[in-house]
């Protein structure tokens, strides 16, 4: 089973994890600062333009998604800009079920 919710304050050692190996996907490092302030922003109510995912298969943590709300010229409501995506090996390997 495959849930997707808003990222939570209690899931940022999965968050750390995923997102650190996300980040290596794409040979890149970035700074302690920039995991808490991105963490922080993420769950914070008050942040109403950048928005986290997190997908769990049967609890366990399987990817995340990061998103940027922003106005459009050709809608009135504001749309999405997926900015990451990450699927958990484990997962990505099991490809998709018919159905």
């Amino acid at each position: 089973m495959i849930e997707v919710r808003r990222i939570r304050r209690e899931d940022e050692a999965d968050w750390r994890v995923m997102w650190r190996d996300y980040l290596d996907f794409y040979q890149t490092a970035l700074p302690e600062e920039v995991y808490r302030t991105s963490f922080a922003r993420l769950i914070d109510p008050g942040v109403a333009d950048y928005l986290g995912l997190l997908a769990t298969a049967d609890g366990a943590p399987a990817g995340l998604a990061h998103g940027i709300l922003h106005r459009h010229g050709w809608r009135i409501e504001p749309v999405c800009y997926l900015q990451d995506l990450y699927v958990a090996p484990a997962i990505a390997a099991r490809g998709s079920a018919p159905g």
